[in-house]
């Protein structure tokens, strides 16, 4: 997991190229750290937060109008399920054991990281 966003970036550009995120890093100076307890558990409270102030409706991107779909079969409401702590996982130890963090989510991590200094790809602070 440690190289999980950066890799997919690497195979698409590179052709599959073994090892190119490696030299990568190595060339540019960037060290990989293990998460550290303290960022786990920062990663799993701002996901608490963030699973309580969630949208549960969904929204039309053209007329704005909200509706909460249920399931055809218990008519329970249905929820949209993402798998969202793993940037939790990423933003927590990006906060509290590196200088800052490449991301195209910086409005996201801003919000629950308030600390982590975010930059576009392309260098964009």
């Amino acid at each position: 997991m440690r190289h999980a966003e950066l890799t997919a970036c690497f195979i698409r550009h590179t052709a599959g190229q073994s090892g190119a995120l490696d030299r990568f890093l190595a060339d540019v100076g960037i060290e990989l750290d293990s998460f550290e307890a303290r960022a786990l558990i920062q990663a799993g409270t701002a996901w608490g937060a963030y699973a309580q102030k969630r949208p549960r409706a969904l929204t039309c991107g053209d007329c704005g109008r909200s509706w909460r779909p249920t399931c055809p079969e218990c008519h329970r409401p249905a929820t949209v399920r993402q798998p969202m702590v793993a940037d939790f996982l990423i933003g927590a130890p990006a906060e509290q054991q590196a200088s800052g963090l490449i991301t195209r989510d910086r409005g996201y991590y801003r919000q629950y990281f308030a600390g982590l200094t975010t930059v576009a790809p392309g260098g964009q602070p």
